[in-house]
C-alpha cells in the first residue's frame, strides 16, 4: 500500500488530502441539510400538531366564553327591562356567537385522529347540546323570563363541561408540545454535536494526512538536493529513489544520469591532469575529429614545428589548435577519416607535413554505451630520425 502511494504523481498526493477534506465536508454539508431538513419538518410537525391544535382550542375556548357572556347578558336584560328590541337585539348578537362557536369547534375536527379524539368527540356532543339549550333560551327571553332563566341554569352547566373539556385539551396539547419540543430539541443537540465531531474529525485526519504526505515529499526532495550539492562539488555518491515512480523517481533517475556524466567527468579531469604532465605529445578529437585536447608538450612541439608546417600549410596556427578539425593534416581527409572510423584498438602511421615526419600512434575512445566518443593520438616528431635514416641508406 504504501509503494502503491509512493508511486503515486505528485499532484495525485498534493491533492489527495484537500480532495479528503473536500469529500468530508460535502458528506458533513450533506448531513447538515439532513438535519436541517429533519429539524424543520419536527418543527412543522410541532406547529401543525399539537401548537396547531392549542390555538384552535385557545380559539374555540374564546368563542365559547364569548358566547356564554352574550346568554348572560341576554338573561340580565330579560330580567331588568321590557325593551322587546333591545332584548330581540342582543338575542341576535348570543345566536352569532353560538354560530361562531360552531364554526371555531369544526377547526377541531383535524385532531380527532389524534391522541384527543375522544375528547374532541365529548366535546362536540356538549357543544351540540350547548347550541339547543342556548338557542331555548334565546327564543324563550323576550317571552318569559323565568323559564329562560331555568333553561339558561341548564346551558350554563353544560358550558361549563365544556369549559372543563376545553381546559383538559389545551392542558393535554400543552404538555404534548413541550415534550415534543424537548425531543426536538434533543436531536438537534445530537445532531450539532455529532456536526461538531465529524468536522473535528475530518480536520484532524486531513491534518495529519497532509503532514504525512507533505514529509513524503519534502523529505525526499531534501535528500535530493544534497545528493546534487554533492555531485556539484565532484564528489560521486548513490543517488537514491530511482526506483520510485513519481516525480521523485524522476528527478532521481535524471540525477543518476548527472552522476554518471560527473562521475566521467572526474575521471577525465583525472586523466586530463595525468596528461598533462606526460613527457608524450598527446591529442585528443571529438566523434567529428575536432581536436579538443592538447597537452603542453604536444603544444610546445607544435609551437617548434610552426615555420616549417607554414609551409605546407599555410593557416596553420599552433595557439588555435583547440577546435580545428585534423583533417587539416591530411592530403586526403576522407580516406584519413575511412581509416579512422574502421579503428578498433591501436593503429600506428607516419605523416608528412612539408618537411616535417610525425609517427603517430591513434587509439579509438569508447563511451559506456560502447559508442566511439573520439581518438586519442600520440605525435612524436621523426624528422631528424628519418633524414638520418635515409642519408643511411
Amino acid at each position: 500500500m504504501l509503494s502503491w502511494f509512493q508511486n503515486l504523481r505528485l499532484n495525485w498526493k498534493v491533492n489527495s488530502a484537500p480532495a479528503f477534506l473536500i469529500l468530508v465536508l460535502i458528506g458533513v454539508g450533506l448531513y447538515a441539510c439532513y438535519a436541517q431538513r429533519t429539524n424543520q419538518a419536527a418543527v412543522y410537525g410541532l406547529m401543525v400538531g399539537p401548537v396547531r391544535e392549542a390555538e384552535v382550542v385557545s380559539d374555540f375556548s374564546s368563542s365559547a366564553w364569548t358566547s356564554q357572556v352574550h346568554l348572560y347578558r341576554l338573561m340580565a336584560t330579560a330580567a331588568t327591562e321590557t325593551d322587546a328590541k333591545k332584548i330581540k337585539a342582543l338575542g341576535a348578537n348570543a345566536g352569532k356567537a353560538l354560530t361562531d362557536i360552531a364554526d371555531k369547534l369544526k377547526a377541531l375536527d383535524d385532531f380527532k385522529t389524534g391522541r384527543d379524539g375522544e375528547k374532541i368527540d365529548k366535546l362536540e356532543t356538549a357543544v351540540a347540546t350547548y347550541i339547543k339549550q342556548s338557542k331555548n333560551v334565546i327564543d324563550m327571553a323576550d317571552g318569559d323570563a323565568g323559564t329562560a332563566l331555568v333553561l339558561m341554569m341548564g346551558a350554563t352547566r353544560t358550558f361549563t363541561t365544556i369549559a372543563n373539556l376545553t381546559d383538559d385539551l389545551i392542558d393535554s396539547s400543552k404538555d404534548f408540545r413541550d415534550r415534543e419540543i424537548a425531543v426536538t430539541d434533543q436531536k438537534q443537540n445530537r445532531d450539532f454535536m455529532l456536526l461538531v465531531i465529524l468536522t473535528s474529525v475530518a480536520v484532524v485526519v486531513g491534518s495529519i494526512a497532509s503532514f504525512f504526505i507533505g514529509r513524503g515529499i519534502s523529505k525526499p526532495l531534501a535528500k535530493m538536493a544534497g545528493v546534487l550539492v554533492e555531485l556539484t562539488k565532484d564528489r560521486i555518491v548513490d543517488v537514491p529513489y530511482t526506483g520510485r515512480g513519481d516525480e521523485v523517481g524522476d528527478i532521481a533517475k535524471a540525477t543518476e544520469i548527472f552522476r554518471q556524466s560527473i562521475a566521467e567527468k572526474v575521471v577525465n579531469l583525472r586523466a586530463r591532469s595525468a596528461l598533462d604532465v606526460a613527457s608524450s605529445n598527446v591529442m585528443v578529437s571529438d566523434e567529428n575529429y575536432n581536436i579538443v585536447y592538447t597537452n603542453s608538450t604536444m603544444r610546445e612541439m607544435m609551437q617548434e614545428c610552426e615555420p616549417e608546417l607554414r609551409k605546407a600549410l599555410p593557416q596553420f596556427d599552433s595557439t588555435k589548435l583547440m577546435g580545428t578539425n585534423m583533417d587539416m593534416f591530411h592530403e586526403d581527409p576522407a580516406a584519413q577519416r575511412k581509416s579512422m572510423d574502421e579503428l578498433t584498438g591501436r593503429q600506428e602511421t607516419l605523416l608528412t607535413i612539408g618537411s616535417q615526419k610525425f609517427q603517430q600512434i591513434a587509439m579509438p575512445v569508447i563511451d559506456h554505451n560502447r559508442r566511439r566518443a573520439g581518438t586519442v593520438i600520440e605525435w612524436r616528431n621523426v624528422t631528424v630520425e628519418k633524414a638520418i635514416e635515409e642519408e643511411i641508406d
